[in-house]
């Protein structure tokens, strides 16, 4: 790319694997952009990702926000969704039968049994530092802009009963500062955290 805003050449493929409309992101490991094709040239690999109404959501700007070389590459985005739910269809996961699903493709499969609930939180960087100054729940969010990282959240139990002389845990547990009430049915629960960074979002 001679400029931040040029079309893309790449090395054409047959069948070729990118089509109009399409939302792709290019990538030199420094540096990534999501951008929407407009056209693409199947005999050269030039994609163009202009501004305009032709496709949906579209582009913003022409502006991919750097000059990728030679070695950089583009891919194909895949959207993957996760939640808890449970095996038996129950609304809640009092009959501990709860699990960890993602969603792509149109296609669910269990990831983690025994997952009886998940929060997220997301972190918010007010001050352009790329460090959040506090973690929101998504309804707390007001601008997605400037959110920076996720704080993730699960409450696991164990897969079986633990013997027991009648002293029973707590029955609420924290969860990313939410309670949780915790039934009295002998399962061992405990909470796991972890935090994700969010590559290249704009302040």
């Amino acid at each position: 790319m001679p400029n931040t805003s040029a079309d893309l050449k790449v090395s054409p493929v047959n069948p070729p694997k990118v089509s109009d409309g399409e939302i792709l992101m290019i990538s030199d490991c420094s540096s990534a952009s999501v951008f929407q094709v407009t056209n693409y040239t199947t005999s050269n690999g030039n994609i163009a990702h202009n501004t305009g109404s032709t496709y949906t959501p579209g582009n913003a700007t022409k502006d991919l926000g750097s000059a990728f070389h030679a070695g950089a590459e583009v891919q194909q985005i895949t959207r993957v969704s996760y939640f808890v739910a449970s095996r038996s269809g129950a609304s809640d996961c009092s009959a501990h039968d709860c699990g960890l699903y993602e969603y792509e493709d149109g296609q669910e499969k269990e990831l983690v049994g025994g997952i009886d609930n998940m929060q997220l939180r997301y972190g918010v960087d007010s001050d352009g530092d790329r460090v959040p100054d506090r973690y929101y729940p998504a309804s707390g969010v007001s601008n997605w802009k400037h959110v920076v990282s996720v704080r993730v959240g699960l409450l696991a139990s164990s897969r079986e009963k633990a013997l027991t002389n009648g002293k029973i845990g707590p029955l609420q547990m924290t969860l990313l500062e939410q309670t949780e009430s915790v039934p009295r049915d002998r399962y061992l629960r405990r909470v796991f955290t972890g935090f994700v960074a969010l590559r290249n979002r704009e302040s």
